[in-house]
């Protein structure tokens, strides 16, 4: 109803959050008057929690936690951090100051101690605060700070490791943050950033610059899904063992590796955690690895075999470097056997009973 009268009618009436939470009081409606209010109550709670500050305001203002949590957070960050006010804020007056700032303090996007320990490198003595941070042009953003000129994380992020033909692994790995590790993973999937060995991924831009496209990609990794067969293992190696071409692998000119993280981001492709790359392109996709016995088993079939003999061609034929001791580890956990007595190992433990014991009549 009173909005529909119209906010503007009622003197005392302020939308001091939004229009569907109104304080009836002697603050005027406007934004100067608003920001003076919150800034007043800050103050009050300079040093203490945002959480306190909430629980004020919705006792003394009957303000709704969760709206008076986000308009505050989002509105006042410079006064925020790590969801703690900092109101007794001295800014530097030193123009030379700011200078110095443009030239060491210029990323997209930082964590906040790390930006922190920038500028106690240039000046120990100055007061690092949120305020502080949005003077040198940066914006907090969960425990990250962004230059205010972008306008998400995902768009900081890509401005600092896309900008270039190449970015090191260490360089992305930089971040101790599940965030930065989620982006990197998903930045691989879409092809923006493409592993090309242990240290380096090329970007997308480094990519058109060797005349490779992210359709020239998807082009290859339809080939791939072509040539396999589904719910079969199989590696690198093994593929272009099997007679596995594509002139792109002439264009492109990248490594075994690349080629390998290639096939790790097509949506269907599972792969075994084990000493090299062991895919397979499941039929009903799950979100779990198949385990290293799985493997096992589609290599053994339905015959035992002497297990150093079993590992040696399953190395060489799969280019891998699983050893005994791994081996065995996994063959004690599935439905696979192995007898010490024989050295053998065997599709399940009932084939393996009777190998061992069959000479003493016994029947298993």
């Amino acid at each position: 109803m009173l909005k529909g009268l119209g906010y503007e009618r009622f003197e005392r009436l302020n939308t001091i959050v939004r229009q569907s939470q109104v304080y009836i009081g002697s603050i005027k409606n406007d934004a100067e008057s608003k920001d003076q209010f919150y800034l007043g109550v800050f103050s009050q709670f300079d040093g203490q929690s945002l959480a306190d500050t909430v629980d004020y305001l919705e006792a003394n203002f009957a303000l709704q936690r969760p709206t008076m949590w986000s308009y505050l957070g989002t509105t006042y960050k410079p006064y925020i951090h790590r969801n703690m006010i900092n109101m007794n804020v001295k800014l530097p007056g030193d123009a030379d100051f700011y200078r110095k700032m443009e030239v060491v303090l210029n990323e997209p996007i930082y964590p906040y101690d790390q930006a922190a320990a920038i500028i106690k490198l240039v000046d120990p003595s100055i007061q690092v605060t949120p305020l502080l941070m949005d003077h040198l042009g940066y914006i907090e953003r969960s425990a990250l700070l962004m230059q205010k000129s972008y306008a998400s994380l995902n768009d900081a992020i890509r401005a600092l490791w896309l900008a270039d033909d190449e970015i090191s692994v260490e360089k992305v790995q930089a971040y101790p943050n599940n965030w930065f590790r989620f982006k990197a993973y998903n930045l691989e999937l879409q092809h923006d950033l493409i592993a090309i060995d242990s240290t380096r991924y090329l970007t997308a831009k480094g990519l058109n610059r060797i005349g490779v496209t992210k359709p020239d990609i998807e082009r290859f990794l339809q080939e791939v899904m072509s040539f396999i067969e589904d719910d079969v293992f199989f590696t690198w190696k093994s593929l272009l063992d099997s007679g596995f071409e594509s002139d792109f692998m002439a264009k492109a000119n990248l490594s075994d590796y690349a080629y390998e993280r290639l096939i790790f981001t097509l949506p269907s492709i599972r792969t075994i955690k084990t000493r090299g790359s062991v895919f397979v392109n499941q039929s009903h996709p799950t979100p779990k690895c198949p385990p290293l016995n799985d493997f096992f088993a589609q290599e053994l079939g339905g015959q035992s075999r002497d297990i150093d003999d079993f590992l040696r061609e399953l190395n060489h034929k799969f280019g891998l470097d699983v050893t005994r001791t791994r081996a065995l580890e996994k063959l004690a956990k599935g439905q696979l056997a192995y007898s010490t007595e024989t050295n053998r190992i065997y599709p399940d433990k009932l084939s393996m009973y009777e190998d061992t014991y069959q000479e003493l009549g016994i029947d298993a």
